[in-house]
């Protein structure tokens, strides 16, 4: 398996995808959230206390996760995220050192 060296291009792809999914993803589902439990809340008239609101917040927030493995399947232009054990890095690794790759990798 060739390893590409981490560029801050990279870094910026995987960065801006996390952040623009997790603004929008946010956006839609605490505001469909906010709007369903507000709504059955108003109805039954319970009050929304602050612990409410936080555990809320967390189960809303912990769906977030989704956004996370989808960063990890997508396919980046020239590379893809892969997890990998650490046995074979450290193969890698050395076959790196050692110059068994092509330039530029």
């Amino acid at each position: 398996m060739q390893e590409l060296e981490p560029t801050w291009q990279h870094a910026l792809s995987v960065w801006w995808l996390l952040v623009w999914r997790g603004a929008v993803g946010g956006l839609l589902i605490g505001g469909l959230a906010g709007f369903i439990f507000g709504l059955v809340g108003g109805m039954m008239h319970m009050p929304m206390d602050t612990i409410t609101r936080v555990i809320l917040g967390g189960v809303v927030g912990s769906i977030w996760g989704i956004g996370v493995r989808m960063a990890l399947r997508k396919q980046y232009g020239k590379f893809h995220i892969a997890l990998v054990p650490k046995a074979q890095i450290k193969e890698t690794t050395s076959d790196y050192d050692r110059g068994k790759l092509p330039a530029g990798y």
